[in-house]
């Protein structure tokens, strides 16, 4: 195992410190603002205002869900920090600021930002690596908030971490920060997770074998299944790494730990390198077929999914149940997007997004249209830097094209079109890891086909290759 270099020392400290530590500090201010004991009467009290900050996509659909469960009260230990810091800075005295505050500036309203714009630095952080000045800097600013907000305790155990001989690990530190990022993520958003006989069967089948693979199409739950499955085993012990071929599970295992590895999605939105399968298919020792009669969804399952979705509206959509496989995947995009007619959409989804992308036409939005298209020149990859920093001939030819067969100037800014992409999420879209993409892959492939027939020409000439292979037939 290589020894970590200084700098590599110098991001898993900080990161250790601002998301092992600093969340202590921060909840302990949080319950001297909102008492546990009055949480729900306090959220209630300021419905109005977090409605409006829901809004502003201030606070997203998962952190209200939260706030506001569907079954039982609000439980502070769930809130992540983002949420915490939103609350405290919109429903309490304290101040909201998104800049380092000055040094001499010690208040609790200054900590927090403090540990937010340091929060925020670690999560922009690519490569994994900290110099010794920045380090020496952020680490001393942050573990003086820690200290004002959270108290004696907290600020020994900042230095206990400090001096901490970090134990040398198969997964390298950066890999391992971030697979912690993502599953925290996927707790969060486990609390709208239904449990079938298809969950139960597939935790069982993990226990009792060496590579459980889950199928069906599109949209019907393997991924909210492989999740809550992986949440569990870590439940109980297991290690959860995050890979992306077999060469990953040989370079990573570690013979004293107990290991789950887990890939999302191995054959990819269009289809697989055969060579790729031939590498997985020595290890597959169990198949779960979520169609299979003994395992798909039971008419109660799905009730129960309706309900914990549309709540009071439930009860229109049960004539269409069946109408789909993906029941599952319809309930959460109407969620996130309830201004649509529900009969209609369960009835005919893909006619009503049609609807509203051709809305964006005739209604003269043509930077919201322009940023859809954009989704698919790009293979449903959209780089964030690509709408920012520096970028290559070819792509900036891409992007005016697509502005062109959008009715929008050649040399629209780049940065409006990023403004436009950010308005589009959590309707058609959503940003992970600074790469925007649709909301799941079964709205990419109607996004692909809408914009297919609406623009051709442009679309052959100026696609992503790995998008033209696999879609555009002659």
């Amino acid at each position: 195992m290589a020894t970590i270099s200084q700098e590599e020392e110098n991001y898993v400290r900080l990161s250790l410190l601002l998301s092992g530590i600093s969340p202590y500090a921060i909840r302990k201010l949080f319950d001297s603002e909102f008492d546990p004991s009055c949480l729900k009467t306090s959220i209630k009290k300021n419905y109005n205002k977090l409605k409006n900050l829901q809004r502003k996509r201030i606070i997203s659909q998962s952190q209200w869900d939260l706030l506001f469960p569907f079954d039982g009260d609000p439980n502070s230990n769930m809130f992540d920090v983002t949420l915490m810091i939103t609350l405290l800075t919109n429903l309490t005295q304290l101040n909201h600021c998104d800049k380092l505050p000055l040094v001499t500036d010690t208040t609790p309203s200054a900590d927090l930002a403090r540990i937010k714009y340091y929060r925020n630095h670690i999560s922009h952080n690519k490569d994994g690596t900290i110099s010794s000045l920045f380090f020496s800097t952020s680490w001393n600013d942050v573990i003086g908030a820690v200290g004002r907000l959270g108290g004696k305790n907290m600020l020994d155990r900042c230095e206990k971490l400090r001096t901490k001989i970090l134990e040398q690990s198969t997964v390298p530190w950066n890999i391992r920060v971030q697979i912690d990022m993502i599953l925290e993520a996927w707790k969060i958003n486990d609390s709208k997770f239904v449990a079938t006989r298809a969950a139960k069967h597939v935790f069982k089948c993990v226990q009792e074998n060496k590579c459980v693979t889950i199928t069906a199409s599109s949209g019907v739950g393997k991924t909210a299944i492989l999740r809550h499955v992986a949440l569990q085993m870590k439940g109980i012990g297991y290690d959860i790494l995050l890979v992306t071929s077999p060469q990953d599970i040989l370079k990573f295992y570690n013979p004293a730990k107990k290991t789950l590895f887990v890939i999302d999605d191995f054959c990819g939105t269009y289809s697989m390198n055969q060579s790729d399968l031939d590498s997985w298919e020595s290890v597959i020792t169990c198949v779960c077929n979520l169609l299979l009669e003994d395992l798909c969804l039971l008419q109660k399952e799905k009730k129960s999914i309706a309900e914990l979705y549309l709540e009071t509206e439930a009860s229109e959509i049960v004539q269409y149940y069946d109408l789909y496989d993906c029941f599952p995947l319809l309930c959460n995009l109407y969620y996130v997007n309830s201004e649509l007619n529900i009969t209609d959409f369960f009835q005919n989804p893909f006619s009503v997004y049609e609807a509203e992308i051709d809305k964006l036409n005739t209604k003269r939005h043509f930077g919201k249209y322009c940023a859809l298209a954009l989704c698919v020149m790009f293979n449903n990859e959209l780089e964030e830097k690509l709408l920012m920093g520096e970028i290559d001939i070819q792509i900036r030819t891409t992007i005016e094209k697509t502005c062109e067969a959008c009715r929008l100037a050649r040399g629209t800014s780049r940065l409006m079109l990023l403004d436009e992409l950010k308005s589009l999420e959590h309707t058609f879209i959503k940003k992970e890891h600074g790469v925007f993409k649709t909301l799941h892959d079964k709205i990419f492939d109607f996004v692909a086909f809408y914009f297919g027939q609406k623009m051709t020409e442009c679309l052959i000439r100026n696609a992503d290759d790995v998008f033209l292979r696999a879609e555009i037939l002659i």
